[in-house]
C-alpha cells in the first residue's frame, strides 16, 4: 500500500462567491477544484479556518445560505476526497485529476480496476 500525500483547501472564488474545495497531490503537480454549489460572502468567511463564520447567513445572487449549510457541504467534500484518496492508496494508484473528479462526484465508484501485473501509468511498482 502506498500513501498518496495531498492537501485540501476550502475557499471562496472571489469574482463569483462560489464555495469550493481544492485538492492538490503528487507534489502539487495534480490539482482539482470542486465547487459545492453554494455561495458565501467574503466578509463572512474565516480564511484561516477555511469555513463560513459561525452563525452567519450569506445572501449571494438572490440566494440565502447559512453557515451550517456551507460548512456541512465543505465537510462532506473533504470527507469524500479523503475516502477516495484512501481507496487509491489501498490500490497502489495515484489518481489523475479526471479520475479523482469522477470518484468524488460518484462517491468513489469511478476508479478503474487495476489488474496485478498490468502496466498502467498510475500503478506504482512494488
Amino acid at each position: 500500500m502506498i500513501r498518496v500525500k495531498y492537501s485540501k483547501r476550502a475557499f471562496i472564488k472571489k469574482d463569483t462567491g462560489k464555495v469550493a474545495v481544492r485538492v492538490r497531490w503528487n507534489s502539487k503537480q495534480s490539482e482539482v477544484t470542486f465547487f459545492t454549489g453554494l455561495y458565501a460572502e467574503e466578509v463572512k468567511w474565516d480564511s484561516d479556518g477555511q469555513k463560513a463564520k459561525k452563525g452567519t447567513t450569506h445572501n449571494v445572487r438572490k440566494m440565502t445560505f447559512t453557515a451550517s449549510e456551507i460548512n456541512s457541504a465543505i465537510a462532506d467534500f473533504r470527507q469524500e476526497i479523503e475516502n477516495c484518496m484512501d481507496i487509491c492508496s489501498l490500490k497502489n494508484v495515484v489518481p489523475t485529476p479526471d479520475e479523482l473528479k469522477k470518484m468524488v462526484n460518484s462517491c468513489g465508484q469511478a476508479l478503474p480496476q487495476v489488474v496485478p501485473g498490468q502496466h498502467d501509468r498510475h500503478v506504482i511498482p512494488h
